[in-house]
């Protein structure tokens, strides 16, 4: 079956595949798409772990597991403290999980693009539109007709929110009206917003110094509430090259709030071209 799909999207295989825990399919996605990040659904993952986990906090911390951007030599820290904390050498499950964890933990995931994709929800979505058409009572000829009704309206709402993003404009809304005209300009409107959310926080972090090396500015920078992680990121005037060890663009495709501090601190208006991830 993945090979057929792969065969008529002309050999070129998705950035991102999220799947279940099923172990049949985890392998042929190893197989079949060698360079596609794979990842499990946290959904799932979560659903699992409220049935296999039976301490409160053991849950929340693997939820931070899933979704908090940490480095993975933290990560193992915690694993290792919570393995001993609530006995999960005993748990198969959670073994199983430990094994996988380079396709479900964050701390792992941090560097590769997955364009906000978590969770298998859009793929349930046209699963459960699909199953109405799947009765005894559809003949073929039924089925395929509701099938092109259902991907017509697929690409109708993907005409109108082109046709949005084109003609329509925004209220800008933050403080940083000048860095907040060129995402207008250059994304889709549901980036945009996504990316407005980003402009949004520059606000809730606090500068802490900046350095320069040859042509290159190091600025540190930490989020309110959190004074013990500091993050970098690095700014190169001549190349406008941007590099922020959140690794926030490399796993979404848009500019992190770091990065919009630091366009903040250099006076810059425009998002540099290599930054902007194109259709």
């Amino acid at each position: 079956m993945l090979e057929n799909f792969l065969e008529v999207m002309c050999n070129k295989p998705p950035s991102i595949i999220v799947t279940d825990e099923d172990d049949a399919m985890i392998a042929a996605v190893k197989k079949i798409f060698l360079e596609s990040t794979h990842r499990l659904c946290a959904w799932h993952l979560q659903k699992n772990v409220t049935s296999n986990g039976s301490e409160q906090m053991f849950r929340e911390i693997f939820s931070k597991w899933l979704y908090v951007d940490m480095e993975v030599d933290e990560f193992e820290f915690q694993w290792d403290q919570a393995a001993d904390e609530y006995g999960l050498h005993k748990n198969c499950w959670v073994m199983q999980m430990y094994e996988k964890r380079h396709i479900w933990a964050s701390a792992y995931l941090r560097d590769k693009f997955c364009a906000g994709y978590r969770i298998t929800s859009r793929c349930e979505g046209i699963n459960s539109h699909v199953k109405k058409f799947l009765t005894s009572r559809y003949n073929i000829v039924d089925l395929v007709q509701n099938l092109e009704l259902g991907v017509r309206e697929y690409r109708n709402n993907e005409l109108v929110a082109q046709f949005t993003s084109m003609y329509s404009t925004p209220v800008l809304t933050t403080c940083l009206d000048p860095i907040e005209k060129c995402p207008v300009a250059v994304y889709a409107r549901v980036i945009f917003m996504q990316v407005k959310r980003e402009i949004d926080v520059v606000g809730g972090l606090n500068f802490v110094s900046k350095r320069r090396f040859s042509t290159t500015m190091v600025y540190t920078t930490k989020e309110y509430g959190h004074p013990g992680q500091n993050v970098v990121t690095l700014f190169d005037n001549n190349s406008l090259k941007f590099e922020c060890r959140c690794r926030f663009w490399e796993k979404e495709g848009f500019l992190c709030k770091h990065i919009f501090l630091v366009m903040k601190h250099e006076h810059l208006k425009d998002i540099p071209s290599r930054l902007i991830l194109k259709r």
